[in-house]
């Protein structure tokens, strides 16, 4: 495939909320830690920082930059645990401001460090948009979100992208070798027995990664192809005739619509900045997206894939859902992690439609089913039931630690836990659990993503490139397959001819 080339418009308040509008000022915390052990160090008026031997540092402002009256402290280097006065090569606060080192070499272009262990924090940042760019300056594709309208030439590497010719014939696992007239022996799908309804299908994968939906052979997990969009996927969801994917992105206020019959993006659509959430009402063919940092929610007719409404909300839309009966839209607000609810019925008052629920700190997943709301967080190891009608807490279930993800099947609640890599079983007709199913993946699992059969489900890791095949009526582990890329959500459809 060609060389990726995504030119990418980022807007400071796409990214930065409004209240982030700086005037290129470095956090007085992040001087104060600077000046311990530089003195002398020299902070122009655009951001860009000097210290007394010339060694030179770019500013990366947060998406979130948290603010403090008390003294700020490393949270992270690259090279990990190096003080700062060793000058490490990326330094992250706790106020998640970050400084990335300018290397020089005698031979190459100045540039910053690429380094797989980058900050996903320092990944989504942005650079001064005042910058005086330094001569000759490089920075590392993978850090191209941060340069916002900067002109700033990316860093020459090999070319990742693959592309082949006839994609068929890379799923085709009956195909004749060519170097031989005998007929193959017919193979059997991994999945035949295991999850025949992954059979002869293709995965559609986003990660936190690329600026791409990546399609991958579940037979082998190879990453085949890769349809590009402009800015680093927050949701992806598949439309309920099944022909398309609907992609949101961190940097770019549209909705991309991947036609899966051509696999490629077929049209933008214009919505709300900051785009982190889509729920679809597959009944009246309708997509609603939570745009974070405009305070609104857009509705895409599915029919025109056209926008045809904007909602105003308050606080800043996400992880929002769509209620089981399909009357409301719930979210959160990602600043104060107040709950809400928007009425969907435009026979009442605006200031009637969106309703406070309660407030959820640290929240990772929310579901709601019957007027209650199933909650799990990041810091309480156990799923809360909520009840809207009531505004009542009902009842509080231990599960296992760092509780990430929840789905709920029939009577049954799953909830993925990182920390104690396993799935938490729990009847919710009876509110007690039943079971921890140990998922031994070695790793830290993120997201459950149950196939259409509704008897198993994929368990996928932010670090380990494998899956676990989880049986949901034996609540076992049938089978890990090994896959190429990092996950974050993935979409199991069909491979149109």
């Amino acid at each position: 495939m060609k060389k990726l080339l995504i030119n990418i418009f980022l807007i400071l308040s796409i990214v930065l909320l409004p209240s982030m509008a700086f005037a290129t000022k470095i956090p007085e915390g992040v001087l104060k830690e600077l000046k311990k052990d530089f003195p002398g160090v020299n902070v122009r008026f655009d951001g860009f920082i000097e210290l007394p031997d010339k060694t030179q540092y770019l500013p990366v402002f947060p998406i979130n930059l948290i603010k403090s009256s008390g003294p700020v402290k490393i949270k992270q280097t690259i090279p990990a645990n190096t003080p700062l006065k060793n000058k490490p090569d990326m330094i992250l606060f706790d106020n998640n401001f970050a400084l990335l080192k300018i290397i020089k070499s005698p031979n190459a272009k100045p540039t910053v460090i690429d380094d797989n262990n980058m900050p996903l924090t320092v990944k989504l940042g942005i650079l001064p948009q005042d910058l005086l760019v330094p001569e000759n300056l490089v920075i590392p594709e993978s850090l191209r979100v941060i340069l916002g309208d900067l002109v700033i030439p990316i860093k020459e590497r090999p070319d990742e992208f693959k592309t082949f010719n006839d994609f068929d014939e890379f799923f085709n696992i009956n195909k004749k070798p060519s170097t031989t007239k005998t007929p193959a022996k017919k193979l059997s799908s991994i999945f035949t027995n295991t999850a025949p309804e992954v059979k002869e299908k293709a995965y559609y994968i986003t990660n936190l990664e690329t600026n791409s939906v990546h399609i991958v052979n579940p037979e082998t997990g190879r990453d085949l192809y890769q349809i590009p969009v402009k800015s680093i996927p927050t949701d992806i969801v598949q439309t309920p005739d099944e022909r398309y994917l609907l992609v949101s992105t961190i940097a770019s206020n549209k909705l991309y619509v991947i036609d899966l019959l051509q696999n490629r993006m077929i049209k933008e659509i214009e919505i709300g900045q900051y785009p982190s959430s889509i729920a679809i009402d597959s009944l009246n063919k309708l997509a609603y997206v939570s745009n974070q940092n405009s305070s609104t929610i857009s509705v895409i007719d599915l029919s025109e894939m056209e926008l045809i409404n904007t909602y105003t909300v308050t606080g800043r839309p996400s992880k929002m859902i769509l209620s089981y009966d399909r009357k409301k839209l719930i979210y959160a607000d990602s600043v104060s992690g107040k709950v809400y609810e928007y009425i969907l019925d435009d026979t009442l008052k605006d200031e009637d439609r969106n309703n406070y629920i309660t407030q959820i700190s640290s929240l990772s997943k929310f579901l709601e089913q019957n007027n209650l709301l199933y909650i799990i967080n990041r810091n309480k190891n156990q799923m809360d039931i909520f009840s809207i009608t009531t505004k009542k807490p009902v009842i509080s279930i231990p599960v296992g630690e760092k509780p990430v993800d929840i789905v709920l099947i029939g009577s049954e609640a799953y909830v993925l836990n990182a920390e104690s890599d396993s799935v938490s079983v729990i009847d919710i007709a009876a509110n007690q659990k039943i079971k921890d199913v140990p998922l031994s993946s070695g790793g830290f699992p993120r997201r459950i993503t149950v196939l259409p059969s509704l008897t198993r489900a994929f368990i996928t890791s932010a670090n380990i490139k494998e899956y676990i095949l989880l049986d949901l009526q034996k609540d076992i582990v049938l089978k890990k397959y090994p896959i190429d890329i990092s996950i974050n959500k993935v979409i199991v459809a069909k491979k149109y001819k």
